[in-house]
C-alpha cells in the first residue's frame, strides 16, 4: 500500500515531488493546483501535450489501472517543467512503484533515501532499515530479559547467528531512533512496549523484505540449529477459496495466542522466531 505524507493544497505555489511517496498523488495535486489556476489545463490538454491517445489517459494513470512508461513520464516531467534533480526523483518513484520485484524496489528505495532535497519522513529510512534485517526485530525482544552492559560486541555474539558490533551498534542506534527501546533508570535498556503493532501507512514493501529476512533464517535454521532445539515442519492442502480463507483466519489467531504466551511467560530466557506461511503452489 502507498500512501501520501503530506496533502499540498491546491493553492500552494508549487507542488513539491520530494514531498511524496507516491508518484500518482503527485500528479493528481499538481493538476488540481494547475487547473485551479488556469481552466485550460484539463486531462484532454494534458493528453494533447503528451501525445496520449485518450483523454482518460491521465485519470487511468492516476487510478492506477495503467501503468506509466518511461516514454510518457518524461514527456509529463516536461509538461510539469521539472528540473533535473526532481526529474530524477520522480523517474526513481515511479520506477519503485511499477517494479517487478522485491529486490528492483529495494534498489530503488535506497536511490530515493539518497535524495538530499527529500525530508527523510517522507519515506521512512529508520523504519526501512529496521523490516531490512532479522536482528533489530531479536535485539528489541531480547532486552526484555537481558541487560546490556554498553559492550557491543557481546551483545552481537548473544544472537543466533552472531552479528557485527558495528551492526549492533546500528540497530541499537535505530531502534532508540524508533523509540522501540528506551534506557530506563540504572541505565539499562528495555523496550517502549510489550508488542510492536504494525502502524497501516508502514509501505507493504517494508513487511515484505521483514518476511523475507526471516524466510532465509528459517531456511538457514535446517543446517545451523540442533534438531532437539527447533521445530520446523510443513504440511501440504487441497483448499477451496473458503478453506483458504478459513486457514488463514487460523493463522491468525495462532498468531495472537503466541503473543498472549508470550506475555504471560514471567521467565523469558530466549528470543524465537516463528514463521507461519501458506501459499499456492498450483494454479486455480
Amino acid at each position: 500500500m502507498y500512501f501520501k505524507v503530506r496533502m499540498v493544497p491546491a493553492s500552494s505555489a508549487k507542488t513539491d515531488v520530494f514531498q511524496y511517496s507516491d508518484f500518482r498523488s503527485f500528479l493528481q495535486d499538481y493538476y488540481l493546483r494547475r487547473k485551479a489556476a488556469d481552466a485550460k489545463f484539463s486531462h484532454r490538454f494534458i493528453m494533447d501535450k503528451v501525445g496520449a491517445t485518450s483523454p482518460s489517459w491521465f485519470n487511468d494513470v492516476i487510478k492506477g489501472r495503467i501503468n506509466l512508461s518511461n516514454t510518457y513520464l518524461v514527456r509529463l516531467a516536461q509538461l510539469f517543467k521539472l528540473k533535473a534533480k526532481e526529474l530524477d526523483y520522480f523517474e526513481t518513484l515511479v520506477h519503485y512503484q511499477q517494479a517487478g520485484s522485491q529486490d528492483e524496489k529495494n534498489r530503488c528505495m535506497e536511490k530515493l533515501m539518497s535524495f538530499k532535497d527529500l525530508k527523510m519522513d517522507v519515506l521512512g529510512r529508520e523504519k526501512f532499515e529496521f523490516y531490512a534485517h532479522w536482528y533489530p526485530a531479536t535485539l528489541r525482544e531480547l532486552l526484555f530479559f537481558y541487560d546490556f552492559d554498553g559492550d557491543y560486541a557481546k551483545l552481537g555474539r548473544k544472537l543466533r547467528p552472531t552479528i557485527r558490533k558495528d551492526q549492533a551498534i546500528r540497530a541499537m542506534e535505530l531502534l532508540e531512533k524508533l523509540d522501540l527501546i528506551r534506557k530506563r533508570a540504572g541505565g539499562r535498556y528495555r523496550p517502549t512496549s510489550e508488542n510492536i503493532i504494525k502502524d497501516s501507512r508502514f509501505k507493504s514493501d517494508f513487511i515484505a523484505n521483514f518476511i523475507k529476512a526471516n524466510i532465509e533464517l528459517a531456511m538457514d535454521a535446517f543446517e545451523r540449529i540442533p534438531a532437539s532445539e527447533r521445530d520446523l515442519s510443513t504440511v501440504t492442502l487441497c483448499l477451496s477459496q473458503k478453506g483458504f480463507e478459513e486457514v488463514k483466519a487460523e493463522l491468525k489467531g495462532l498468531r495472537r495466542r503466541f503473543l498472549e504466551i508470550a506475555e504471560r511467560d514471567a521467565a523469558p530466557a530466549v528470543v524465537y522466531q516463528c514463521n507461519l506461511h501458506v501459499f499456492p503452489t498450483t494454479h486455480a
